[in-house]
């Protein structure tokens, strides 16, 4: 899949209008990219013929690109055109692709048949539609994934398997960069960037994004997807909370001023119950009520059943008749009032709230279905470093598995973040210019590990800045581990664009992404607390100072039946930077300040701060 170029063009009018997130079209680029494959467009056009068909017909025959995939618009409704606007561009169709993704799509679900996906050859390019699903989409994608490669070699007479024979890739594998790698005799041997403590490179970091406000975005979402997003707007309720009066208890709605011991039963409310006609609570009357049911009318107080006894049944024993009542009410007494809990007009939730479980629980209870959040950022993730080798492989001599990416990527989602996997780039002045380029085509963020340090092959930074223009905002960092992490802002097709360079020790890459990464997407996507919670806490073992501000991987607990009120930490282990199992069950960072005259050793006891970083 390395030479196939790909465009995915997502139809919806919803979509194009931004009334709905495009998921369908950014799942897509990630399975592609997954897979080896280079996503050179990406768009989004509402349900109509002349629309569809220009972006195919650009695509296809000016472009080049290899494969188009189309997502939306083949199912039965009205606006459903896709089908219709694909097959008249044909020069050929191909409807064993459509029936193969119908064979593997009807073993999840019957609706599949409702399908009418078109697929088929223009010029050198291959069309395929797929639903509009997120799901299906990628379902459908994955089932034909076999026979793309060889299709594309059939369309492009590729009699053998060659790299690179497409225009479009060719010309991307023809850019180089202004950088040279062979001047390594005049290379800087002391960095020319200035080096700022944490606290003043994460204070550049929120001034850069402060100001740059093309970086963040409002989406609508619906309430299932709401979890981990900020709301970009106020929610008032529409309706009252609870919308009728409702029992507390399981019990008897009476009238509380009714001395009568003895009342009749005249019929039940039941939670849910949507006719209440005929029940209406008169003097010497009463009605059975469960919890959360609406109080019927004529009662103004629930007791509970707890303080009744029956008097009276029918004789079948299925229905109560006449029940006596071991105590009186109050007004009012075990009934939620309409709008008690929140009230028409409300605020339920103010703008720029996070929302968990418990909120959109909240927002779920008055009707909520919609939500106007703040978009996530496009994040990428890239390895670099020609040492490198994908997990799984047969290992090489003189490589090692990469490590960084999928901590990385795991570190983001477990923030609530996705990212596309990029890949590894060999260190190549002209090769980090072009994923770097192909990466700033399709995200707003690139996260690399590696080559940011002195070593001849680091050619990252200065990369950035010959060709792209960009403005590196700070190069060192004065921390253990992580020294040589960096950070960088450009403008790619007036869009602004951030890079987050951090070092490629394994630990270095996981500490200074807590660091700098997460808060810096957390600040983008509308958040207020951006960084880890710190605690203070017992060290359990004295720790030697290193000369710059550490910041040590520990577990903290309470002990049990232990007098202090500060948690012990414990460190995990050997600190180097390339053992990543240190980071292992580690749920906190400990801040150690830097050795000084007066201070070189932190004496067991002693008590510092420390960034609570996982939630067991």
């Amino acid at each position: 899949m390395e030479s196939i170029t790909f465009g995915v063009l997502t139809i919806s009018d919803r979509c194009a209008r931004k009334e709905r997130r495009d998921e369908c079209g950014p799942n897509l680029l990630k399975v592609i990219t997954r897979e080896g494959g280079r996503v050179a467009e990406m768009d989004v056009v509402p349900d109509d013929v002349t629309e569809i068909q220009s972006k195919l017909k650009e695509w296809c025959d000016e472009l080049h690109i290899d494969v188009v995939l189309t997502a939306g618009g083949t199912g039965l409704a009205d606006t459903d055109v896709t089908p219709e606007a694909t097959k008249l561009l044909l020069d050929k169709e191909v409807p064993g692709i459509p029936n193969l993704m119908f064979k593997i799509s009807s073993q999840i679900t019957p609706l599949a048949a409702l399908s009418r996906a078109a697929c088929g050859v223009r010029g050198r390019s291959l069309i395929i539609n797929l639903p509009g699903s997120k799901k299906a989409a990628q379902e459908c994608f994955e089932a034909v994934l076999g026979v793309i490669r060889h299709a594309v070699d059939l369309i492009k007479d590729n009699k053998s398997n060659v790299s690179f024979t497409h225009g479009e890739e060719h010309a991307m594998y023809q850019l180089r960069s202004s950088v040279s790698s062979t001047d390594v005799v005049n290379r800087s041997r002391e960095s020319t960037y200035a080096k700022y403590t944490v606290s003043d490179a994460q204070k550049l970091i929120e001034q850069c994004l402060d100001g740059e406000n093309d970086l963040m975005s409002k989406e609508i979402v619906s309430l299932g997807e709401g979890l981990g997003y900020v709301l970009a707007e106020d929610v008032v309720a529409a309706y009252p909370l609870p919308p009728f009066p409702a029992s507390i208890k399981d019990g008897y709605a009476v009238i509380s001023s009714d001395p009568t011991p003895v009342k009749k039963v005249i019929g039940i409310s039941s939670a849910g119950d949507e006719d209440l006609e005929g029940i209406e609570v008169r003097p010497g009357f009463c009605a059975r009520v469960n919890t959360g049911a609406r109080v019927p009318k004529g009662a103004d107080a629930v007791i509970q059943v707890e303080d009744t006894e029956l008097v009276a049944c029918t004789e079948s024993g299925e229905e109560e008749l006449e029940v006596n009542f071991k105590t009186t009410a109050k007004p009012g007494q075990d009934i939620r009032s309409p709008g008690s809990d929140i009230g028409v007009g409300e605020l339920v939730l103010p703008k720029n709230t996070s929302l968990g479980a418990c909120e959109l629980g909240v927002l779920a209870a008055v009707g909520s279905r919609k939500l106007q959040v703040y978009a996530k950022p496009l994040v990428g993730v890239l390895s670099t470093g020609n040492e490198l080798q994908n997990p799984g492989e047969k290992l090489l001599p003189g490589k090692i598995w990469d490590s960084n990416r999928t901590t990385l990527i795991n570190q983001l989602k477990e923030s609530g973040f996705d990212s596309i996997d990029l890949g590894i780039v060999q260190d190549s002045p002209d090769e980090l210019f072009r994923r770097l380029k192909n990466g700033f085509e399709q995200v707003d963020i690139i996260i690399t590990s590696g080559s940011v340090s002195m070593g001849e092959k680091d050619y990252l930074k200065r990369v950035l800045v010959a060709d792209f223009d960009a403005d590196i905002v700070f190069g060192r960092v004065e921390m253990k581990p992580g020294k040589p992490t960096s950070f960088a802002r450009l403008k790619y097709k007036d869009k602004t664009k951030l890079w987050f360079g951090l070092p490629g020790n394994p630990v270095s890459a996981a500490v200074t992404s807590i660091l700098f990464v997460l808060p810096a997407l957390r600040k983008i996507s509308g958040h207020k607390n951006l960084y880890a919670a710190r605690i203070k806490v017992r060290l359990a073992e004295d720790i030697r100072l290193d000369e710059r501000p550490e910041y040590r991987r520990a577990i903290v607990s309470y002990e049990e039946g232990g007098r202090s009120l500060v948690p012990l930490a414990r460190t995990t282990g050997n600190q180097i930077s390339s053992r990543l199992t240190s980071c292992v069950a580690a749920n906190c960072l400990l801040e150690l300040p830097g050795s000084s005259e007066s201070l070189r050793i932190q004496e067991k006891g002693s008590i510092v701060n420390a960034l609570i970083i996982r939630i067991p």
